[in-house]
């Protein structure tokens, strides 16, 4: 039995959607601001923006499938934005909103995801220009290399 439920996102003038839980904190996006922004709900914090920006962080809600952010740790998400038609994979840091791109400016995503292969991989993406990039941490700092197929030595 659920009690003591409460509403913190969404209704008539707000969707809330691609909610996520990290620890105690839910995760969100939301267009409250006419813009898909990042947001985290806590019983103990209330309702914070993580980003306050001009850039979508998640496609339309028409486009399903699609997971425009993944939780690295508990101050950073991997994620995919778009700014005026110019989509970018970048990282914000939670604890006070900084986005640092980690891909190149013609790499994008529409989805992304952080799991049991984060030691080696965080994403695989193609480039419209051909061939690939992977994005991968090392040592708490995330890069990305090259990808080549396998006869391209």
């Amino acid at each position: 039995m659920i009690t003591g439920s409460q509403a913190v996102a969404g209704g008539p003038d707000e969707s809330a959607v691609q909610p996520r839980w990290l620890g105690d904190k839910l995760i969100f996006a939301s267009d409250r601001t006419n813009w898909w922004n990042l947001y985290a709900w806590s019983g103990q914090d209330g309702l914070q923006a993580l980003c306050t920006t001009e850039a979508e962080f998640c496609l339309p809600q028409w486009s399903l499938g699609s997971r425009p952010y993944a939780i690295i740790d508990d101050d950073h998400l991997l994620c995919t934005l778009n700014r005026g038609g110019e989509r970018s994979i970048e990282v914000l840091r939670i604890s006070d909103g900084a986005l640092r791109a980690i891909a190149a400016p013609d790499v994008a995503a529409a989805s992304v995801d952080v799991g049991g292969e984060c030691a080696r991989r965080v994403a695989q993406l193609p480039r419209p220009t051909g061939g690939g990039c992977a994005l991968r941490p090392r040592e708490r700092h995330l890069v990305h290399g090259e990808i080549r197929d396998r006869d391209d030595h």
